[in-house]
């Protein structure tokens, strides 16, 4: 693979923390990814994470390059905000011209918008919205959109979850898997929580789900609505609040779970070559940034277990911000994650059949489709 054409690496000169802004690839000379805060991120992670980024807006089939930032910091610590602003003071003239960011590991929407105000920039989406013939006006709709509802869910939680949904429809009907499906899924946050909500309305089973907190488990499906009504707006499950029937039991549980497709919307690596034996399912689908590990990949293959990969499946939220501010996209609700669906499931099905057809996993179909500048 190609290197990234741009990395910066800043040293904040009154705690020492290092921030990082990396810029895989350009189309028109702009690129877009979100903002990731933790205490272990490294230059590694954010390069990978900017290329991925180049992957899942060309799958898209958005007018953006991949870039990633991020600042090596503690998320729960007070000085957060002033934090990211002393680093987007640093690289506010990347984010004016060609760099559009948003939410990630840590970094909430209000969170984002406060630090580029502070820091100065009209908007986090700036360098998109002043090369948009929409202009801020798209920016205005994005947010509107942002605080819209579809069911219970808001568009915040329910983009991504809407795009996660449909590779998994559309990856199980081009491997011949029968619906409806019965699907486990780790991580019950805004992603896996909204991907167990539009599945249950088609009428698969969810089987399983995990948090930090544990596993849960129902062979014959569980109640959705009372999952999340357990979860409420706290960070886990309440399992004291579940019905009986429901087999509680440790988080890593999930993975033997039986179903047809297992649903990763935890963290990165979440599957590796130690869980790969575990497996009890016929295809994963990455609804995370690199859930599966990079050397688990040739111990999936050889148990044949599909993976719909993180560019093709977790491309909502970018295809939500690209969509409005760049392409005019309308914001009703409906409309809206249709749109979202719709560019998630043409490409897992063109991917899928690629890969089928050349019998390569649906990871290596999509890099081929990358310009050769950009692998």
């Amino acid at each position: 693979m190609h290197g990234p054409i741009l990395q910066i690496i800043y040293r904040d000169p009154i705690e020492d923390f290092e921030g990082m802004l990396v810029i895989d690839s350009l189309v028109d000379g702009l690129a877009g990814g979100g903002l990731r805060v933790t205490k272990s991120v490294s230059l590694t992670e954010v390069t990978r994470l900017a290329k991925g980024m180049t992957l899942k807006n060309r799958m898209m089939g958005l007018p953006l390059g991949g870039g990633k930032s991020a600042i090596c910091y503690d998320p729960t610590s007070p000085g957060l905000e002033d934090a990211l602003v002393r680093f987007f003071e640093h690289v506010g003239p990347i984010c004016s011209k060609m760099y559009g960011w948003g939410p990630d590991m840590n970094t909430p929407p209000d969170l984002c918008d406060a630090v580029a105000k502070r820091a100065g920039l009209k908007s986090r989406h700036m360098a998109l919205a002043e090369s948009s013939p929409y202009g801020y006006e798209g920016v205005d709709n994005y947010n509107k959109a942002l605080r819209l509802t579809k069911g219970p869910l808001s568009i915040t939680n329910a983009r991504t979850a809407i795009g996660v949904t449909g590779a998994v429809e559309t990856g199980a009907r081009v491997y011949g898997k029968a619906s409806p499906l019965r699907v486990a899924i780790q991580g019950f946050g805004s992603v896996g929580m909204g991907t167990a909500y539009f599945l249950a309305q088609r009428g698969h089973q969810i089987v399983g789900v995990a948090d930090a907190g544990g596993c849960y488990t129902a062979p014959d499906g569980l109640d959705c609505d009372a999952l999340m009504a357990a979860k409420g707006d706290k960070r886990e499950i309440d399992r004291t609040a579940l019905s009986a029937g429901i087999h509680c039991g440790h988080r890593d549980e999930i993975f033997a779970t039986k179903c047809d497709v297992l649903v990763l919307a935890a963290g990165p690596d979440a599957v590796g070559t130690k869980e790969v034996p575990e497996l009890n399912c016929d295809m994963i689908v990455e609804g995370g940034n690199f859930s599966v590990a990079p050397e688990a990949f040739e111990a999936l293959k050889a148990r044949s277990i599909d993976v719909v990969p993180d560019f093709i499946a977790s491309g909502g939220a970018i295809c939500t911000v690209s969509g409005i501010i760049q392409l005019g996209w309308d914001i009703d609700p409906d409309k809206l994650l249709g749109e979202i669906e719709g560019r998630v499931s043409k490409a897992t099905e063109e991917v899928g059949l690629e890969a089928r057809s050349k019998g390569i996993t649906m990871r290596e179909a999509g890099l081929l489709r990358l310009p050769e500048n950009m692998r």
